[in-house]
């Protein structure tokens, strides 16, 4: 039976408004997600035919209402200009090789169209921590339809995760709402969060559709994003 619809590639401009939809709908996108989303795969965004690979979907179990104070930590200056705490650095685009690996270390595979897309989002900042020169954690704010999204926040260690944490909030305006989509596998990241006053706003289930990537939820205190991990 011809029901009138038809199946075909998503054009850009259909993507911002899929993006509006979400905000809509209370997901509270990035500003700058769209872009990243398509500069990630442009040919593939929403085509019809998967060939075998992994596919994720996102529901929600619970909702609750938004809380204002989501976010109570101490909030210093603006986003840009802040200095990074010490064994903490700014990311600069020639880290960029170096944290592709890392972040597939943790993630499980490598994604380096969207990473260097994501962390050039306009009004973003993702600091790196570093020892012995190797990277052991970093995390990337950015401003969202409204306030602001830490995602990612990957780390070896709580301790690091922390201070990456608390330096991202403390580049944030004062008052501004801030999230973290926090993996509820990961109790050190719970506690993290719940400790900086965090209040719980919704609660999601992610089912998979083929093999389920190999990430290290130890190591993953805010998931990337929720439409592409």
């Amino acid at each position: 039976m011809d029901d009138g619809f038809t199946m075909r590639r998503m054009t850009r401009a259909e993507l911002d408004t899929a993006a509006e939809w979400a905000a809509a709908e209370g997901w509270n996108p990035g500003l700058g997600d769209a872009t990243a989303f398509w500069a990630t795969d442009p040919e593939g965004f929403f085509v019809g035919e998967l060939d075998g690979e992994v596919v994720a979907s996102i529901s929600i179990v619970r909702y609750v209402a938004p809380n204002p104070t989501l976010a109570s930590a101490p909030h210093g200056p603006a986003l840009h200009g802040s200095a990074a705490p010490e064994g903490l650095e700014p990311f600069a685009r020639t880290d960029l090789a170096d944290l592709v690996v890392y972040d597939a270390s943790v993630f499980g595979c490598r994604r380096p169209e969207f990473l260097e897309a994501w962390l050039a989002q306009a009004g973003s900042r993702t600091l790196v921590a570093r020892e012995a020169g190797r990277i052991t954690g970093y995390g990337a704010i950015r401003p969202a339809a409204e306030g602001y999204r830490v995602n990612p926040l990957f780390a070896e260690t709580t301790g690091i995760a922390a201070s990456l944490l608390d330096a991202l909030l403390a580049a944030v305006p004062e008052g501004e709402l801030v999230a973290v989509d926090v993996p509820g596998v990961n109790d050190d990241a719970v506690r993290l969060v719940a400790e900086r006053s965090m209040t719980p706003a919704f609660e999601t289930a992610r089912m998979y559709a083929g093999d389920v990537p190999d990430t290290d939820w130890r190591r993953v205190f805010g998931v990337t994003s929720f439409e592409l991990g």
